[in-house]
């Protein structure tokens, strides 16, 4: 069985020399096909740089409507080793200075329809993305894949989510 194809990847938000600059937003991922979606962070040569991030429902892949929304993270600032699973809310949370990070956030496509049926004009949130604010102006390399799962479609061809 090939990772490809029970996930869909996603090069969310290419790489770059300075990837918070400009408090970027990665691609809108469209969840309709899927059930959860991991946006990876990978956060290289930088040891100063910061950023705070977010998640955002929407009700379309052009981000008409958003909201917000809480969820659950996790960093990785050695190897292979995660730190434990932390909650964020709405307000999201900062990345911590140093170089050659990761972070990985999980979002359900339940939480993502709940998040935008809670907004105070409420819609069907069927897409997620991730948005930095920067923090500490230094340049960080790095970019942000994401990884789509338990998909309608598995071992086949897996349909596009932009």
């Amino acid at each position: 069985m090939l990772f490809t194809g029970r996930n869909h990847v996603v090069r969310a938000l290419e790489a770059s020399a300075d990837m918070f600059n400009g408090n970027p937003s990665s691609d809108i991922i469209d969840l309709s096909k899927y059930d959860r979606a991991a946006f990876i962070i990978q956060k290289g040569a930088g040891a100063i740089g910061t950023a705070t991030v977010k998640v955002y429902a929407s009700d379309d892949t052009s981000g008409t409507t958003t909201a917000a929304m809480g969820f659950t993270w996790r960093a990785n600032t050695s190897g292979d080793t995660w730190g434990a699973p932390a909650g964020a809310d709405s307000g999201g949370f900062t990345t911590t200075a140093g170089a050659n990070q990761a972070y990985a956030i999980e979002v359900s496509a339940d939480e993502v329809l709940k998040a935008g049926r809670e907004n105070s004009t409420a819609f069907d949130g069927k897409c997620v993305f991730i948005e930095f604010a920067e923090v500490a102006d230094d340049p960080c390399v790095g970019g942000v894949i994401a990884v789509l799962s338990q998909g309608r479609y598995q071992d086949s061809s897996m349909p596009s989510a932009l």
